[in-house]
């Protein structure tokens, strides 16, 4: 509460001084707090705000941010439709104006959104995406992250053995680059398969 009462401040100076660059700035990190907090409707209106600051100010950088914040927003809310369009336009945002991290994280979320809507086969290959972005960007972490969420959907939807090999993969680049936080996820999601099929040792 305290993050978002300072950026509210900030907000109000550099409109005050119509400084509309940093204003799209503050707005979003305003988003970030305001989700983190879970209030997605004010979080969803300083995306919106940043995106309008990005787009007047020919921020190219942060029209991709903002675009692809605006699609995480309305995934968490369960509006698949917006958060698609908004997906949809930050890819094409992508085109002109490469943001390596951006790109695999909006493939990740499209995997994560296709599944949601059962839309399995575009799941599939939107996280495929996913990890030809990090397998360019040699980012191990991104790469780990797709998987669980890879196996995580998989396991959903009752394919326990695919999601456990899945786990197994992302537990070995995790063990390699020495991502504990990665690495003990998926030593939890390995429990998952087994709790599913009944079979976890007591």
């Amino acid at each position: 509460a305290a993050s978002a009462a300072a950026a509210e401040q900030a907000l109000a100076l550099y409109r005050e001084t119509g400084d509309r660059l940093y204003e799209g700035v503050v707005l979003g990190n305003l988003s970030s707090v305001y989700a983190e907090l879970g209030e997605s409707l004010r979080a969803l209106e300083a995306a919106r705000g940043a995106l309008e600051a990005a787009i007047a100010t020919s921020d190219a950088q942060g029209i991709v941010y903002s675009r692809k914040t605006i699609g995480a927003i309305e995934l968490a809310r369960g509006r698949f439709a917006a958060a698609l369009t908004a997906y949809r336009e930050t890819l094409e945002a992508l085109r002109t104006t490469p943001y390596p991290m951006i790109e695999g994280e909006t493939w990740n979320d499209l995997g994560l959104l296709h599944h949601r809507m059962g839309e399995y086969a575009e799941a599939e290959r939107a996280w495929e995406r996913a990890q030809q972005v990090w397998t360019r960007m040699r980012y191990r972490f991104g790469s780990v992250d797709t998987l669980l969420s890879q196996s995580e959907a998989r396991l959903e939807r009752g394919r326990r053995e695919l999601a456990e090999s899945v786990l197994r993969r992302a537990r070995a680049l995790a063990q390699a680059d020495g991502l504990k936080i990665a690495e003990a996820r998926a030593l939890l999601g390995l429990g998952s398969p087994r709790l599913a099929a009944g079979d976890w040792p007591a």
